[in-house]
């Protein structure tokens, strides 16, 4: 199941949404790495977390991609092979009835902050929906084996993991 984060029904086409966007892309512009780590540690998985860790995980196997509106984020169905971490922009998860399916069942809308694939660190499943940007979308993809291994460094992280997906 994919653990989105509501954005507390912000609007996409909202001036405040508008705004705040770009507050995020100026921020990340300026200063990427402390940027990405002062937005991580938002997040209640990596609030506990010092900077340094959180270094250390992003030097470990991460990355930074953008995606045009319209396009797949995640696929229902395919491993995960990373965590994706929304920094800005925002996208809606779906379902779809079959692989052509032109209909589809919005389950979420997500945007910065949200956390995609987090209980593949736990069960190893598969993608459970489809993730399509809506707007330019910027994330930070987090090695999965990297991640994992961080979690058994940090039984911790087990419950909040847990108590996300519970959300």
């Amino acid at each position: 199941m994919i653990e989105p984060q509501n954005t507390m029904g912000v609007y996409s086409g909202s001036k405040v949404f508008q705004e705040s966007q770009e507050i995020i892309e100026r921020s990340l512009a300026e200063k990427p790495l402390e940027a990405t780590i002062g937005a991580l540690q938002r997040h209640p998985l990596f609030q506990g977390c010092s900077k340094a860790t959180l270094m250390q995980m992003l030097q470990s196997g991460s990355d930074t991609v953008g995606f045009h509106p319209g396009g797949f984020l995640c696929r229902s169905g395919q491993p995960v092979d990373s965590l994706l971490f929304v920094l800005c922009g925002r996208a809606k998860a779906e379902l779809r009835a079959g692989r052509l399916a032109q209909q589809a069942i919005v389950l979420d809308l997500l945007g910065p902050g949200s956390l995609l694939g987090l209980m593949s660190l736990i069960d190893s499943g598969p993608h459970s929906a489809t993730v399509v940007a809506m707007t330019r979308v910027e994330v930070v993809r987090l090695d999965l084996d990297t991640m994992r291994s961080m979690l058994h460094n940090n039984l911790h992280w087990y419950k909040i993991c847990a108590e996300i997906a519970a959300e």
